[in-house]
């Protein structure tokens, strides 16, 4: 399948800075925000964006699960790999390397890292199913896998597993990781499994949770140490964020009725999910973005 169209339209979206409810300052990009168009599309997803902003992510049609590249000029190219009956593309580095992951036509679930047209898989010994979500410059790769009721997370560099597993929770993915091994990702608790963001920095985990959020996705992390994820409010609002040294920047795009940040580049690029009051569903490109008031 290909795409059968899409439509872009460039928006000026402010990133307010926000510490609760407080707006403290503002953070404003130039996003492009695109749909893809075709019968039963849903699931749309920026996942990935690299420092020349190509743009890695998923999308659904029916029941199929295809991934997609959005080159830097706009050009939109989906896959789905043979023999798979959903592949999503989760990240892609400055080379050009591709980590995500596939469901098999024998049900089988699998991560994937590589490059377009060479893929190699990505299976954590003894899971029943991998996930591939992050890779660095160096080709390190994050993830997360399910093997015999655990779920937890995985750091893949030089061919060697370790597993991370959040201290006193029960389960953990492990999601984005920067050029200096820094790893964000979320877990849950045992006490109602509510999912909270965290960072792993030198053998040390930190916990975050958005104010007032009922729960928290920490998606990635670039190399300044800035963080992107997601929230669900008190109210049930669905909306993306940037994190970093204590602050929270509310990512809010005219019109939007909710959104999702799942990619920050090392410029400050974001891409994430976002739906408009008319049901409509895409993703979006935030570039050329700078601090005001």
């Amino acid at each position: 399948m290909h795409v059968s169209g899409f439509l872009s339209r460039v928006l000026l979206c402010l990133i307010a800075m926000s510490a609760g409810a407080l707006a403290q300052a503002s953070y404003t990009c130039n996003f492009t925000e695109v749909a893809i168009k075709g019968s039963g599309i849903s699931g749309v997803y920026g996942l990935g964006i690299n420092d020349p902003d190509v743009v890695v992510g998923s999308y659904y049609s029916y029941a199929t699960q295809y991934a997609f590249v959005r080159d830097a000029d706009g050009k939109l190219h989906d896959y789905l790999l043979r023999g798979t009956q959903m592949t999503t593309f989760n990240d892609i580095n400055d080379a050009d390397t591709i980590v995500g992951a596939v469901m098999t036509s024998q049900n089988e679930g699998h991560g994937i890292v590589g490059r377009v047209g060479k893929f190699s898989k990505i299976t954590y010994p003894g899971a029943a199913i991998t996930a591939a979500e992050g890779v660095n410059k160096s080709g390190e790769v994050v993830g997360f896998y399910s093997a015999s009721g655990e779920q937890a997370g995985f750091l893949l560099s030089h061919e060697k597993f370790t597993a991370i597993q959040y201290p006193s929770g029960d389960t953990t993915q492990a999601l984005g990781i920067n050029d200096s091994g820094v790893i964000a990702g979320t877990y849950t608790t045992y006490d109602g499994l509510i999912n909270h963001g965290f960072i792993l920095k030198d053998g040390h985990y930190k916990s975050l949770d958005y104010p007032g959020a009922q729960f928290t996705i920490l998606s990635v992390i670039n190399d300044s140490g800035v963080s992107a994820g997601y929230y669900f409010g008190s109210i049930g609002e669905l909306g993306g964020f940037l994190y970093k040294s204590g602050h929270y920047l509310n990512v809010t795009i005219p019109g939007a009725t909710s959104l999702t940040t799942n990619g920050i580049n090392n410029k400050g690029d974001i891409t994430g999910q976002v739906t408009v009051a008319n049901g409509n569903q895409g993703f979006y490109v935030g570039k050329n973005c700078h601090s005001g008031n």
